[in-house]
């Protein structure tokens, strides 16, 4: 993914309050490999939609995946392509999970703290 692409902003400044990145990992990649800043996104919290991240990483990943192939999964659950991903991905009170792990088709997301 370029460096010009790895951002959804929707008009607004991004910084430390109103954004959180996403780390995209290939399945055939080992958690040990070198992490690159090409596979972060950087995310709207209050505005950054399912769908523009699909679109995104459609269009800008290598291998270019197909849009309807992609699915984004939270918890066991399929995120629709209307929901916000910063609420979606929140850690919810109660919640046992360390770390949100999400898949995109063939695409492994992290939430970064």
């Amino acid at each position: 993914m370029s460096n010009n692409s790895n951002h959804l902003n929707n008009g607004h400044q991004l910084n430390q309050s109103n954004s959180f990145y996403i780390l995209l990992i290939r399945p055939t990649r080992l958690e040990s490999d070198n992490l690159n800043a090409h596979d972060t996104i950087r995310v709207h919290y209050f505005t950054s939609k399912v769908i523009q991240l699909k679109s995104l990483i459609s269009n800008n990943w290598d291998g270019k995946p197909r849009l309807e192939g992609i699915r984004l999964i939270s918890r066991g659950r399929i995120l629709n392509n209307d929901k916000l991903i910063g609420p979606a991905l929140l850690k919810q009170p109660g919640d046992e999970t360390s770390s949100c792990r999400s898949f995109l088709n063939s695409i492994q997301t992290n939430t970064l703290k």
